[in-house]
């Protein structure tokens, strides 16, 4: 059952609130009837949206040019009685049956970035889960329309939820706010004589300051962009870094270099697109304000976390240059010890009846010439070059002006690739080990299956039931038990090994946890919100308010920024993905039945690619665009 009364929805903004003030001080409490003048914005079964874009005084004998497509008088304000009336001349409306709703808001200034979301812009900033983010967004709209729609069957809507949607568009109506200032700016053009208030403008349209917004816009940052973009894509992107993008899987150092790359030759392209933002006024489509001001947002988080990297950078250039002797001295003593000196001895009292455990002598010796002629090996290659003191020297020096190029982060993914390179043999201990453990798992799983009289068919996946002869059960019976008494000795070496690989693995997720702060923290999302919260919108409020100036009970609509929670999600998400890989069911699944615990490096990285476009454009038209179609025209 649909509701039999429609709603009147007038949105006022608060200008025109402080506007019948003044006009109720100018006529001095006489008995006067203002005229209310309301743009139609929008219209269906169950509202009638109004827009207030002018109140003017009784004495202004104009009121009859208005042509009647959009702009009605809708009310009159008594200014002895206080005391609004609904009267609209809109002949397409019915008004025998009406109720009438007065929605107070304050005008989103767009050009500083406010506007209206009735979806928390975190699911188009950090690329969340859409489905997830509606669902939960309907469920605040239906409590706010619970209060504004008072007329509406509850029971109804409840059933059909789709009723609400298809009748009551919310999103419709906020865009239409979004821009009030702009339908302000129309009517006062197209009826200069009712005028009675002004959109507010931004610091870019002030007389003093647009020609040098103007001219820094015109005549320097184009140019410099161009150059950017010659430079970082066409020259270090195409030419450099495309040939090698198979070293993104094994360096942390490259994926850091090929990210920072991207964002710079990138950086022009976004300065295009956030410039779109000048001409958003005139555009009622939510999607393109969502487009520019993610921009925006990313593109100054960007800039502002890459000022900070080489803020840090310089400081830790300083400390690597003064306690450069102490740093050498001290990564030569202990790299050795307990990379080399340490798992040599760790690997000779495995073969020693380590804590009473008897193991297999010929198995523990044959393991332990293997290891130690890995390390013999890594040491004479590249490990004793690696930690000399000259070499150390050397790789600080070279540490210092890399850090002083690309900032702490690539200082930082350095150190991941140095330690890799040093804890090499960790790995290829653990890879050995658990390819043992590994295979005589599944041996004594496939021989246990052979003594119950079943078999594991591959082809189907699934456990069939077997007739085997007694020479077969022999057999099987030998190697099992063969395989038990050398079981402790193979989980002897894969414990000590799983446990090494296992440190180095969370020296390297600590590392790139920095790494990943550095590079995706929302810092300048943190910044717009303590400064400026409607510029980070994350839903509407709606509330019960006592106008006094109309003397009558209005609903507030009012911005709410983002949580602390929801302007996290993204790093939240990294930090969990980090946690994950060090303390989870899975990984003690992996080292149960042996599976890898090695981690993928460049899917962490990702994540961090969502902040740069996907999609990119020519040098000659991105060149033809900035110079003769910039939108920052401010004209």
């Amino acid at each position: 059952m649909a509701p039999s009364t429609q709603q009147i929805l007038i949105h006022w903004p608060v200008k025109f609130f402080n506007q019948t003030q003044q006009l109720y001080k100018i006529n001095n409490n006489n008995d006067k009837n203002l005229k209310i003048i309301g743009e139609l914005i929008c219209t269906n079964e169950l509202s009638v949206n109004y827009l207030v874009v002018s109140i003017i005084d009784p004495t202004v004998n104009k009121i009859n040019i208005l042509n009647g497509d959009k702009y009605f008088v809708i009310g009159e304000i008594n200014t002895k009685k206080k005391k609004f009336k609904y009267t609209s001349q809109n002949e397409n409306i019915d008004n025998t049956s009406y109720d009438v709703q007065i929605i107070e808001f304050v005008s989103p200034r767009l050009p500083n970035m406010q506007f209206f979301s009735d979806t928390p812009i975190y699911d188009k900033l950090f690329n969340s889960s859409s489905q997830k983010i509606e669902t939960t967004n309907f469920n605040d709209q239906y409590k706010n329309l619970n209060k504004l729609i008072k007329f509406m069957d509850i029971d109804h809507m409840q059933k059909n939820p789709d009723y609400l949607k298809k009748n009551y568009n919310l999103n419709a109506v906020i865009n239409c706010l979004n821009i009030s200032d702009h339908h302000l700016k129309v009517f006062n053009t197209k009826y200069p004589d009712l005028q009675s208030a002004q959109p507010i403008g931004s610091l870019k349209n002030n007389f003093l300051f647009k020609p040098i917004f103007q001219f820094i816009n015109m005549s320097i940052i184009p140019y410099f962009f161009i150059i950017t973009r010659i430079l970082f894509r066409e020259i270090f992107l195409n030419l450099f870094l495309k040939p090698l993008y198979w070293l993104r899987s094994y360096s942390i150092s490259f994926s850091q270099l090929d990210l920072r790359i991207k964002q710079f030759s990138y950086f022009p392209i976004q300065y295009l697109d956030i410039g779109e933002r000048t001409v958003l006024e005139i555009d009622s489509n939510n999607a393109k304000l969502y487009g520019s001001y993610m921009d925006y947002i990313r593109y100054y988080n960007t800039i502002w976390l890459i000022v900070n990297d080489y803020s840090f950078a310089l400081t830790f250039c300083s400390l690597l240059q003064v306690h450069k002797e102490t740093i050498i001295k001290y990564l030569s003593h202990y790299l050795e010890k307990y990379l080399i000196d340490e798992v040599i001895s760790l690997t000779n009292f495995l073969t020693q009846n380590p804590y009473g455990i008897k193991l297999n002598d010929e198995l523990s010796k044959f393991l332990k010439d293997l290891f130690l002629w890995i390390i013999e090996f890594v040491n004479m290659c590249y490990f004793r070059f690696l930690v000399d003191k000259q070499s150390l020297s050397f790789l600080i020096d070279g540490l210092s002006l890399l850090t002083y190029c690309f900032g702490m982060t690539f200082a930082i993914a350095v150190i991941i690739d140095y330690t890799s390179i040093l804890t090499l043999h960790f790995k290829l201990f653990y890879k050995i080990s658990s390819k043992l453990y590994s295979w005589q798992l599944k041996l004594l799983i496939s021989l246990f299956y052979l003594f119950c009289g079943k078999k594991y068919n591959t082809l189907r996946n699934r456990v069939d039931s077997e007739n085997y002869s007694l020479e077969v059960l022999l057999i099987g019976v030998l190697i099992f038990m063969i395989l038990i008494f050398l079981l402790p000795t193979i989980i002897s070496f894969y414990l000590i090994y799983t446990c090494l690989q296992y440190m180095t693995t969370l020296l390297e997720i600590g590392l790139m946890t920095v790494l990943m702060c550095l590079n995706n923290f929302p810092l300048f999302i943190i910044m717009l919100k303590l400064k400026d919260g409607d510029r980070i919108p994350g839903g509407v409020h709606l509330s019960i308010k006592y106008e006094k100036t109309i003397q009558e009970q209005v609903v507030v609509l009012k911005g709410e920024s983002l949580k602390w929670q929801q302007i996290f999600t993204n790093f939240l998400v990294i930090l969990v993905q980090f946690r994950n890989e060090i303390f989870s069911v899975s990984l003690i699944k992996k080292c149960i039945f042996g599976n890898d615990i090695i981690i993928d490096k460049y899917s962490f990285y990702k994540p961090l690619y969502s902040n740069v476009p996907n999609s990119t454009i020519k040098l000659k038209d991105f060149t033809y665009k900035i110079l003769h179609e910039n939108p920052r025209k401010y004209s």
